[in-house]
């Protein structure tokens, strides 16, 4: 008997996040206000088992030592996702593969110093939510099949991590042997014969519709109403006013070398 709470058919949770694998669930959080802020794994994936066993040895030590640029192995050929960006890297140690991050290569200091500290500020976030909040829905979507040995295995490290918490973990993988989902108490595995496809990382697809069973405790994930916030950190300054409306103007400057970001109303990236 689990401690969530239900309300036709309605799951509550403290925290609902992505753990990556690929874009989709982060992009379908995103699409339905669920997503309230960039967190670490969001845009990262995994292209199979092996870097999975990466993650979870990975997971077991909080992430320390990953992301290192020493650690980087810049993807190639078919290795590469489908991204903009011509730098996109594998962090060797998390098994992570990093697509959408960086602009310039890892070699230019100061763009790996940007894109470290953004990796290092949503692990902290990430870490900090999952300490204030009693009920946790992580999701992870693959491209791939996963062996039931592998899942079990990688859902008893998150638990493990987080003994005092309810963890929820829900995995949906694509080009399966089978359409067939199992579910075992706070674990569920939703399995696609079909590969992914483009549809998967659109709010229209209706394979994601399970997700829509999933909400925030609003009363715990509220944020405080501020008339003005001034965010500075080396040669970046953000300018956040009148948060308690949405969203009314969005700007990005750059000037004399700094890049000053403007909003007024609700910023979700905070």
């Amino acid at each position: 008997m689990t401690t969530i709470e239900k309300k036709e058919n309605i799951e509550f949770f403290d925290l609902i996040a992505s753990l990556g694998g690929n874009c989709a669930a982060a992009g379908q959080l995103k699409k339905r206000t669920m997503r309230k802020e960039s967190l670490p794994f969001d845009y990262f994936f995994l292209r199979d088992e092996g870097d999975i066993k990466k993650f979870i040895e990975a997971f077991k030590n909080d992430f320390e030592g990953c992301f290192l640029k020493e650690n980087l192995r810049l993807l190639k050929g078919d290795e590469r996702g489908v991204s903009e960006l011509k730098y996109q890297y594998q962090d060797m140690v998390s098994g992570y593969n990093i697509i959408h991050l960086f602009h310039d290569s890892k070699d230019n200091e100061q763009e790996y110093k940007r894109c470290k500290e953004i990796i290092d500020r949503r692990l902290k976030r990430f870490y900090n939510y999952c300490s204030s909040a009693k009920t946790i829905c992580l999701i992870m979507s693959l491209a791939f099949e996963l062996s039931e040995d592998i899942i079990d295995e990688m859902y008893s490290v998150i638990k493990s991590r987080f003994r005092e918490k309810e963890i929820h973990l829900i995995l949906t993988m694509y080009s399966c042997k089978t359409d067939e989902d199992i579910k075992k108490d706070t674990l569920r595995i939703l399995r696609h014969k079909r590969e992914i496809n483009d549809y998967d990382f659109s709010f229209s697809n209706y394979d994601w519709h399970w997700i829509d069973s999933l909400k925030l405790n609003k009363s715990k994930n509220k944020s405080k109403n501020y008339f003005c916030r001034i965010f500075k950190k080396d040669k970046f300054l953000t300018l956040h006013l009148l948060n308690y409306f949405s969203t009314l103007l969005r700007a990005k400057l750059y000037l004399f070398g700094y890049r000053i970001d403007i909003c007024i109303g609700r910023y979700r990236q905070f």
